[in-house]
């Protein structure tokens, strides 16, 4: 693989954060200008490796391999319709992709119900925790089709130093999912001071007296 396709389809595996980096865009730069979509010489074997269309080139395994081109397309043009700084970046590279050749994919965020039960064992679409996922992925990839879907004004405000540090967070502020908080079980002393400070004392005290009565309740066979 050429250092330049390297470079691009490794910052593109982290969609949300590529496509606010100026390193992406002067990668795709380079490839576009050097004509490595049409083809590249493999910088390991020496092989060339050719392309027979702009689609192939980013969605096949030795380009840029994107998942979801529909995503990938709807992304960079709310970044090129914000004012984020790259936001010039995006719309010249969507220009050129399209003068390229690039064809429109059809981009759907199916309704959470649809997608059955989530990595927690819960149905989508009901109330559960957002505790961060097992691997980083399918939960990534949905949410982040989501918010391009409903709230894309949000997607320029995702990364380091912007008002959500996460996909996830961003779409916590979207209602996509519910911020339920998480206590660590570890010392009684803390996970109370940590269910007080982010439930509330009211909240807190049912808690308590549902704790109490728990504990003096027979459990039921």
């Amino acid at each position: 693989m050429s250092f330049e396709v390297f470079t691009a389809r490794r910052r593109i595996s982290d969609l949300a954060s590529a496509v606010y980096e100026t390193v992406f865009y002067d990668a795709m730069d380079m490839v576009l200008t050097k004509g490595e979509w049409l083809s590249y010489v493999d910088a390991v074997n020496g092989k060339t490796v050719t392309f027979q269309s702009m689609n192939e080139f980013l969605t096949h395994p030795d380009g840029l391999a994107v998942t979801d081109l529909g995503l990938f397309q709807r992304c960079i043009k709310a970044v090129g319709s914000s004012t984020a700084q790259v936001a010039d970046m995006a719309k010249r590279l969507l220009a050129r992709l399209e003068e390229l050749g690039m064809k429109d994919a059809p981009f759907t965020a199916e309704p959470l119900a649809a997608h059955g039960t989530n990595q927690h064992g819960a149905q989508e679409g009901e109330d559960v925790t957002t505790s961060p996922p097992l691997e980083r992925g399918n939960g990534q990839a949905y949410l982040l089709k989501r918010l391009a879907r409903d709230r894309p004004e949000l997607l320029e405000q995702i990364g380091k130093g912007k008002a959500y540090p996460s996909v996830r967070a961003a779409a916590i502020e979207a209602g996509i999912v519910k911020d339920v908080p998480t206590v660590r079980l570890t010392e009684p002393d803390k996970a109370a001071m940590t269910i007080v400070a982010r439930m509330g004392p009211e909240w807190a005290a049912h808690l308590s007296a549902a704790l109490a009565n728990a504990i003096t309740t027979p459990a039921q066979p």
